[in-house]
C-alpha cells in the first residue's frame, strides 16, 4: 500500500510537472498577443490622432475659404452697386445732354 501511495505520488508530481510546463506556454502565448494588442492599439490611436489632426485642418481651411468667399461677394456686392449708381448717372447726363442739345437748337 505503501508503494502505491509512492507511486501515486510519483505520478501526481510528473502530472503536476506537465501541468506547470503547459500553463507556461500559454502563459508566454498570452504575454505575446497581449504584446501585440498593445502595440495594435497604438498604431491605432497614432492613425486617429492622424485623422483628427487632419480634420481638424480641413475644418480651419474650410472657414478660411467661407471668410474669403463672403469677402468676395461683398466686394462683388459693393461692385455691382457701384456700376448701377454708374449707371443711373450716365442715363441722367444722357437726359442732361439731350435738353442741352434741345436747346442749343432753339438758340
Amino acid at each position: 500500500q505503501l508503494q502505491q501511495f509512492l507511486e501515486y505520488d510519483k505520478k501526481r508530481s510528473s502530472d503536476f510537472e506537465l501541468y506547470k510546463e503547459h500553463q507556461g506556454k500559454l502563459d508566454e502565448i498570452h504575454d505575446k498577443e497581449k504584446d501585440h494588442f498593445k502595440l495594435e492599439l497604438e498604431k491605432e490611436k497614432a492613425q486617429s490622432l492622424k485623422f483628427a489632426n487632419n480634420l481638424k485642418q480641413a475644418i480651419e481651411i474650410n472657414d478660411l475659404l467661407k471668410q474669403r468667399c463672403n469677402e468676395y461677394e461683398s466686394k462683388f456686392g459693393e461692385m455691382g452697386k457701384t456700376v448701377k449708381e454708374s449707371s443711373r448717372c450716365i442715363d441722367e447726363y444722357k437726359k442732361m445732354n439731350i435738353e442741352l442739345m434741345k436747346q442749343n437748337k432753339q438758340l
